[in-house]
């Protein structure tokens, strides 16, 4: 699961990124104009502990969240507003994308606007982001009725008049995650990768007292319209207290009035806002915690693990975790007539134990 992080200079974009991630990598892309950090964070579940418990498996590994942190850079090698070309091609390499706007107010740290409000931030990130779309179809429309005018193929009129549709709905200053598309249609525009049609959270950077301009419930009402979540966060302080121990965590956490870690807190949204379940592969080996989406089948779930699961796949045989804990072993599960063989098309529950079996 790769989250890209992105948002104006000095919204404390970075910061997030510090507090999110256990360990990350920083590189320079495009002649060291653009610096990209990679990041990771482990998701803590605690029913890994029971399966490997009961499998007695001998080492445990948690699923990862993947973070990209890279600031938001609009073109300046022409008027029209988008996005920078490297920029595009990191965003589109995301499962989800964040936008951290400032809400903090400190005048001794430099901000591009006069004054802070999160909703103009929000709203002019997604209308670039809309309009970079706009150029990627545009320029597809172009190609397209150029060799319409040589080749004249059914196929190729299908894609057009697609296009053409989102074309007209990014016109309309719509994200392309409201809209439905039967799977063919999908299947047509994956490799365009149009960044309005993926999964998006808006985190608003507030100060120590979770504190910003303008009202949230208008934000996140505003945010709805165009299929975004909102999450709020106090940046600097989940900054402090990734510096602390776990116990002194807990103690920090009830005296400041915060819920939970930074970490939690995002990884819920977003895997409430992408739809994310859990699965699980367990043996005497090892027991681990795999990432999926709703909806997905175990043909899906198999590829998670390894390219040659999914194309050797048999079957896949599957104990929901409540039976596993209910009966206590793999065979007592089989005994009991709860340990499943199922096909390909078989839609993976959140937490199920799965045994690919393949070729």
């Amino acid at each position: 699961m790769k989250v890209a992080l992105t948002g104006y200079p000095n919204s404390g974009r970075s910061t997030i990124f510090n507090t999110l991630c256990d360990s990350f990598t920083e590189s320079s892309i495009d002649k060291g104009r653009l610096k990209v950090r990679l990041g990771s964070s482990k998701i803590e579940d605690h029913r890994l502990d029971k399966v490997a418990e009961l499998f007695n498996s001998a080492k445990k590994t948690l699923s990862e969240m993947q973070f990209n942190d890279f600031e938001y850079q609009q073109d300046d090698s022409s008027q029209q507003k988008g996005l920078d070309d490297q920029m595009i091609a990191q965003l589109k390499m995301a499962d989800a994308l964040v936008y951290v706007v400032r809400g903090f107010i400190d005048e001794s740290i430099y901000y591009r606007f006069d004054k802070i409000d999160p909703l103009r931030d929000v709203e002019s990130i997604e209308s670039d982001i809309i309009i970079t779309d706009m150029s990627s179809a545009e320029k597809r429309l172009t190609r397209i009725e150029h060799d319409l005018k040589k080749k004249g193929r059914k196929e190729l009129q299908i894609e057009y008049d697609l296009i053409l549709r989102i074309n007209n709905i990014l016109n309309e200053e719509r994200p392309l995650r409201l809209e439905s598309f039967t799977d063919e249609e999908k299947k047509t525009i994956r490799g365009f990768g149009f960044l309005t049609q993926k999964n998006c959270i808006v985190l608003i950077n507030a100060d120590d007292d979770g504190n910003f301009p303008g009202d949230l419930e208008t934000i996140k009402k505003r945010c709805s319209e165009k299929g975004i979540g909102v999450l709020v966060l106090r940046g600097k302080l989940q900054a402090e207290l990734k510096e602390l121990d776990k116990e002194d965590q807990e103690i920090f956490i009830k005296e400041m009035g915060l819920e939970e870690t930074a970490v939690v807190k995002l990884i819920k949204a977003v895997y409430k806002t992408v739809g994310i379940i859990h699965f699980f592969t367990g043996g005497d080996t090892e027991a681990r915690s795999w990432t999926t989406k709703k909806g997905a089948t175990a043909y899906d779930a198999a590829g998670a693990i390894h390219t040659d699961f999914q194309t050797r796949f048999i079957r896949a045989e599957v104990i929901k975790y409540d039976d596993l804990v209910k009966y206590g072993s793999e065979k007592a599960c089989k005994d009991a007539g709860v340990y499943r063989s199922e096909k390909r098309e078989y839609i993976v529950q959140d937490g199920d134990i799965i045994f690919f079996r393949h070729n």
